[in-house]
């Protein structure tokens, strides 16, 4: 079986090449010789391949900006709050140093 393919495909090229110089060349391109499973491969599943390796590559790279959004997000976020309590403590220590001189300053004038 696969020989008289071989043999039909021989045959065909020697006729074709004979018919018109640029046929066999034509023909060979656009695939009409070639096995089926090869064709097949470079015609259809090679580029459905490579669309799907860029569609990855893409849905890839947005599910990274995602998470980068969402940690840049959350840091803000942290950064917010120590910040409020750095700042609420910064007030607190002013306050005991006030009511400590309070104190100090009763303490004097009860003393006078």
């Amino acid at each position: 079986m696969a020989e008289k393919k071989v043999m039909s495909r021989l045959a065909a090229k020697e006729f074709l090449y004979l018919f018109k110089r640029d046929t066999l060349k034509i023909m060979v391109d656009e695939g009409i010789l070639r096995k089926p499973v090869e064709h097949s491969l470079q015609s259809t599943f090679i580029p459905q391949l490579y669309g799907q390796i860029q569609f990855d590559i893409a849905t890839l790279a947005e599910h990274n900006d995602n998470l980068d959004n969402l940690l840049n997000f959350c840091m803000r976020a942290q950064s917010r709050q120590h910040r409020d309590a750095m700042i609420k403590e910064y007030k607190r220590r002013e306050e005991n140093k006030k009511e400590l001189l309070r104190q100090q300053k009763e303490k004097e004038e009860q003393k006078r």
